[in-house]
């Protein structure tokens, strides 16, 4: 736990458990707006999993920095006494500590070098908006599921793998059973893939196509999923595939062709709402 309150390097093991418990452990499902530009301030939340997005109503709502685990949200509006300066969503599923305005206030009053760390990131993050820096790709974890009649998500995973540059894990949902048990929670899962990723460069999570709550798992916890048929099965959805039309554009179609020239791209991707897609051929690497 001390090494995720990172913020308060300078307080004691008392002050992080007084902490703890005036604090409320929050789940904030993928999608789900935390914090919303120009309300009230009275909450800083600190992040123990999961991945954030900040966005800006004045940008068009686009996304110009991310939050991860260890730093804190929300801090910005203890300092200036103004409403909240931007809108915060969930990008994965993720675990926060919200701790109430009045409490958050007692700690930096009794720890002044909390308030200059606090500082400094608020300066950090306000230099990326005024130079326009793009946050991180945050493409570190790839789920990689079936679409169509004729998936080929095991195949393409293995290959994804080898192309990768940097360590990879694959997980599948027989991995996440052998070390949890079959009746983990999804908490405890989610858990147990954050601890794989801090470990590895990349972590590529293979969904099954008879696992609805799996593949739901693993759409929810990628930064990028790539819904993988071969081109002859993308005639039809499979059973467990979303509308591609609805999606955000963390969701890519990939179209395994058995030739070498594309066949029937159009349609598939017209039937899909056109989706980001990628034509590769099978067994092909460099594709």
């Amino acid at each position: 736990m001390r090494k995720v309150l990172f913020l308060f390097s300078e307080v004691t093991d008392q002050d992080i458990e007084w902490m703890l418990q005036v604090g409320r452990k929050e789940a904030v499902p993928r999608g789900n707006v935390l914090i919303s530009e120009g309300h009230p301030f009275d909450a800083v939340y600190i992040v123990l999993d999961g991945t954030l997005s900040v966005a800006v109503a004045a940008l068009n709502d686009r996304e110009i920095n991310r939050i991860s685990c260890g730093e804190v949200v929300g801090e910005m509006s203890l300092i200036t006494g103004e409403p909240r300066s931007a809108t915060i969503t969930a990008r994965r599923d993720s675990a926060l500590i919200r701790i109430g305005a009045d409490d958050f206030k007692r700690i930096v009053t009794d720890h002044p070098e909390a308030l200059l760390t606090v500082t400094r990131t608020i300066v950090r993050r306000l230099d990326q908006s005024i130079h326009e820096e793009r946050p991180d790709a945050g493409r570190s974890v790839i789920a990689v599921v079936p679409a169509g009649m004729r998936p080929a998500h095991h195949d393409f995973a293995r290959d994804l793998a080898d192309a990768l540059d940097g360590t990879v894990s694959i997980v599948t949902r027989l991995d996440a059973a052998r070390a949890l048990g079959e009746e983990a929670d999804l908490a405890a899962t989610a858990q147990f893939l954050h601890r794989i990723e801090d470990d590895h460069d990349f972590v590529v999570l293979v969904g099954d196509g008879d696992d609805g709550g799996w593949l739901n798992l693993c759409r929810r916890q990628c930064d990028v999923a790539l819904y993988v048929g071969f081109a002859e099965g993308l005639g039809e959805f499979g059973e467990h595939e979303p509308d591609l039309a609805e999606s955000d554009q963390s969701d890519h179609l990939v179209i395994i062709q058995t030739c070498d020239i594309p066949s029937g791209t159009r349609s598939i991707v017209e039937s899909r709402g056109r989706p980001r897609h990628h034509n590769v051929r099978k067994g092909s690497v460099q594709d």
